[in-house]
């Protein structure tokens, strides 16, 4: 645990996190978005689609400051881009579906000989019967 002007961060799974579970909401492109982690901040800052000059306001509250005028604006400026793509591939994964239909080949290549051939006997037996 380390402090830097006032800041102490925590260190979490070899990344240093603020002890904070904050979120927040920006005005982007002239609309309000969120709500956002400090993470996921700092991976819009990454990508520029806000800067240090975008307001923003703590959920819960009705102040709006600049990026830059608070205290988590340096933790997400320093954030390494590791953990942010961590993050980032933990949410896509976390808002994939468990289910798919890739899921059914394994079953479909054992099933389907297994349905031919009972299908088959039917058939045949159907045959045979009638003649």
């Amino acid at each position: 645990m380390s402090g830097r002007g006032g800041w102490v961060r925590f260190r979490l799974n070899g990344v240093m996190t603020p002890p904070t579970s904050k979120r927040f909401f920006c005005f982007i492109k002239e609309k309000v978005e969120g709500p956002y982690t400090l993470i996921e901040l700092a991976g819009l800052l990454r990508s520029q689609q806000i800067d240090g000059e975008t307001p923003l306001c703590a959920e819960g509250t009705e102040e709006w400051l600049l990026f830059c005028d608070r205290p988590e604006y340096g933790f997400a400026k320093e954030m390494p881009g590791h953990a942010i793509d961590q993050h980032e591939a933990e949410k896509a994964h976390a808002a994939a579906p468990d289910w798919s239909p890739k899921k059914l080949l394994p079953f479909l290549w054992v099933m389907a000989p297994l349905i031919g051939y009972v299908a088959f006997r039917i058939g045949m037996r159907y045959v045979l019967h009638n003649l």
